[in-house]
């Protein structure tokens, strides 16, 4: 495991929340990546935006990747560096039973969209952002939710409606299941908890799951 330690200088003039644990800190920020160990909350992938890089990874991720708008410009820059360091650093845990898991905010197909056309201009469904994702799959990463519905519309987001409740036109999927090949064999299910979108004041995105023998 990489200390934070051994990353640099910790930057807590940024935009964010500090979190403590014991001896070691994490940043969280909206506009930023960050990856959490599940196992221990010490070990997180995190980048100050558009400032120092830094990655640590050990074991199962949970990934929050950039939004990356307005798109193009900086922020989606900052994000297609984001995504390159984690395909690369990626390729160290294929050969583990893995599991990346969370907000990709990338829409690999147009199947992934209810309305395909809304969301050309967002960053979540530019070019780039699905080769990323892409590359991820062609270097063997499993996505789960695709192993169990092939060719299905499957959506984790939807846009808040003004007039209460979520704007089931909106759908998106761009929250990602990613197994390694090894944990892959053993998918025996995966979905989409929809109706946690239909609680008051949810979130905008709804969890999903996979289950792994």
């Amino acid at each position: 495991m990489t200390k934070l330690s051994e990353l640099g200088p910790f930057e807590p003039h940024l935009n964010g929340k500090i979190c403590e644990h014991e001896s070691d800190y994490f940043y969280r920020c909206p506009r930023c990546g960050q990856m959490v160990d599940e196992r221990d909350a010490r070990q997180v992938v995190w980048h100050s935006f558009l400032e120092h890089e830094r990655l640590i990874i050990d074991g199962d991720g949970c990934i929050y990747l950039p939004n990356g708008n307005p798109a193009p410009g900086p922020m989606f820059d900052y994000k297609l560096r984001w995504f390159e360091r984690l395909v690369t650093y990626s390729k160290s845990l294929l050969g583990e039973r893995t599991a990346l898991c969370g907000d990709y905010n990338v829409v690999p197909t147009e199947i992934d969209a209810v309305v395909p056309a809304r969301w050309l201009g967002d960053a979540v469904f530019f070019p780039e952002s699905r080769k990323a994702y892409a590359r991820m799959l062609g270097l063997g990463w499993v996505d789960a939710m695709r192993r169990i519905h092939p060719g299905k519309g499957v959506y984790t987001y939807w846009n808040f409606s003004y007039r209460g409740g979520y704007d089931r036109s909106s759908g998106l999927r761009m929250d990602h299941l990613l197994a390694s090949p090894s944990l892959a064999g053993t998918i025996r299910g995966a979905g989409v908890d929809v109706e946690t979108r239909g609680w008051e004041k949810p979130s905008d995105h709804a969890p999903a799951w996979v289950e792994v023998g």
